[in-house]
């Protein structure tokens, strides 16, 4: 209940942060697809609970040049067209209670983008390639998502954003999350490591990061640990002395 309320205020967050603003709102409306007679001048736009399944290049695609604002919580998302957004310029955008199985691609405003809220999909993973591209992205939610494995968001340094969400997520607690110690603002659970087994219900307040960096993860990811504490070596040239996964 907890969740759903959370999620609710997120999709709903920001909505009269521009009075004066050209706003769109089709709620409870049952449409399938993105209407095709909105104005050109919109700057927001609310299309959440209904029954949108696609979003397509040519739903937004050189359609709304002032276009910042767009929520689509609680549709039925399983796709978001590679290549769409373009000529927009967006910068939030609310895609919550949906169906997504990864992170869409927002290349086409990737200059212009700074808050993603995904909670409640069907993501599972999360990939340094879904995230780098984005410079200025300052706030991710991810908030109880099934995602089963951070290993493949690598990041060195630490990504762009400020605020993350991970809270309904539980975690593999090794070197190859390390780089989630340097995020000002975590938005976890209290105890979120399943391993390994001594860390449950430890803090992760009280895992440092040099702690992390020790737990190793498997054989064939030793390669991640190694490449990220030479990296932080590298950037911190007077630091004489470090340990790898327990070894001096």
């Amino acid at each position: 209940m907890e969740i759903l309320f959370f999620w609710l205020l997120v999709c709903l967050a920001n909505q009269n942060e521009a009075n004066g603003a050209r706003e769109e709102t089709r709620v409870h409306s049952e449409i399938t697809s993105v209407p095709g007679d909105l104005p050109s001048d919109i700057e927001k736009l609310n299309i959440y609970r209904n029954r949108i399944e696609v979003i397509r290049q040519m739903d937004f695609n050189d359609k709304f040049p002032k276009l910042w604002f767009l929520n689509l919580c609680s549709n039925l998302l399983v796709n978001v067209e590679k290549g769409c957004f373009k000529g927009t310029i967006l910068n939030h955008i609310f895609l919550s209670n949906n169906q997504l199985t990864a992170i869409p691609d927002f290349r086409e405003v990737s200059y212009s983008l700074e808050y993603i809220a995904l909670i409640s999909n069907n993501i599972t993973k999360i990939s340094t390639e879904e995230i780098n591209y984005l410079p200025k992205l300052r706030t991710l939610y991810l908030n109880s998502n099934p995602i089963v494995s951070l290993l493949d968001a690598h990041f060195s340094p630490p990504p762009p954003f400020i605020i993350l969400g991970l809270e309904g997520i539980s975690i593999e607690c090794h070197c190859g999350v390390a780089w989630l110690k340097r995020i000002p603002d975590l938005r976890i659970d209290t105890n979120p490591c399943k391993h390994p087994p001594e860390w449950n219900s430890t803090s992760l307040d009280e895992i440092t990061e040099e702690m992390l960096l020790k737990q190793p993860i498997t054989t064939g990811h030793l390669y991640m640990c190694v490449s990220f504490v030479l990296t932080q070596l590298a950037m911190q040239p007077g630091y004489l002395e470090f340990r790898l996964l327990g070894y001096k």
